[in-house]
């Protein structure tokens, strides 16, 4: 069983004409009383484009053939990570840094404690 859409004589009659691209998109257009060009919206807004679209693809006509443009294929959201805190940020770069120093930082620290425990051991033996 085929469910069938119910369409308007309006919507068949729109269906059936053959359309220029003119119809479709906005173009430039000189206006005398303004003194210059202005954007003009296309005479076939994009809602009734999507209608016609779908009442083309419900009756079986190529959407092209009547002159509608091809679907746009849609792109994908941007994804912009999360600002998130400095400390965060620059934790990578810390942390090589870190790294980087560690052997120095690791040696440094062996002597301090060799000669920590020089200082602190007794003279005299007993």
């Amino acid at each position: 069983m085929t469910a069938s859409k119910r369409m308007s004589l309006q919507a068949l009659a729109a269906v059936q004409k053959k359309y220029s691209s003119a119809h479709f998109s906005p173009q430039i257009v000189y206006k005398p009383k303004l003194g210059r060009e202005i954007w003009a919206s296309p005479r076939i807004s994009l809602r009734r484009q999507a209608d016609m679209r779908k009442n083309c693809i419900a009756l079986g006509i190529d959407p092209s053939s009547i002159g509608l443009p091809e679907k746009k294929e849609k792109k994908p959201p941007r994804v912009i990570p999360p600002k998130g805190k400095k400390h965060e940020r620059t934790a990578a770069e810390r942390t090589a840094k870190a790294v980087q120093d560690m052997d120095k930082t690791i040696e440094n620290w062996r002597k301090e404690k060799r000669e920590e425990y020089q200082r602190a051991k007794p003279v005299l033996p007993f």
